[in-house]
């Protein structure tokens, strides 16, 4: 069964795909059927298969890669999400507190999180550019897969 994060992860995926690799969405829903059930065999686990496609066959197509470098992604924005949403839970209860023990000074906790910067979707990409050159994707894939999420992270659609 399919988490929040997990849907996140396809919905990542599916889109970087439909931008650097639109051929592949007809095979997008069974590549990530197999990712989901083993998730694992995308990054490589026993070194001959990827998803079921061996490993000369699998470098040919991005959907794998998109798949591990969305999970990545989605779990680095879901930690970072999490220590911030940590710090304003902590605001809040203190401003909460200050009302209660009337002690004044009205915080603002409820501040949306910024958008991430120039630099640190620079090494979203780069990170991201590593990933795929490291699952056997060519140097023309991995950077088409790079601006793709970065574009998507930046602009949002």
């Amino acid at each position: 069964m399919k988490d929040a994060s997990d849907q996140a992860v396809l919905d990542l995926a599916r889109d970087l795909v439909a931008q650097a690799a639109p051929h592949e969405l007809p095979l997008f829903a069974a590549t990530s059927a197999a990712y989901l059930a083993h998730p694992g065999d995308a990054a490589g686990g026993d070194g001959d298969q990827a998803l079921g496609f061996g490993v000369e066959a699998a470098a040919a197509f991005l959907t794998p890669a998109a798949l591990v470098v969305a999970r990545q992604v989605i779990d680095a924005l879901r930690a970072a999400l999490g220590r911030s949403a940590e710090r304003i839970a902590d605001d809040t209860a203190d401003g909460l507190l200050d009302r209660i023990l009337h002690r004044g000074g009205d915080r603002d906790a409820a501040a949306a999180p910024a958008a991430l910067s120039r630099d640190q979707l620079v090494a979203v990409r780069d990170a991201a550019i590593a990933k795929a050159k490291a699952l056997g994707l060519s140097a023309k894939q991995a950077d088409m897969l790079g601006d793709a999420l970065a574009g998507k992270l930046a602009i949002g659609s």
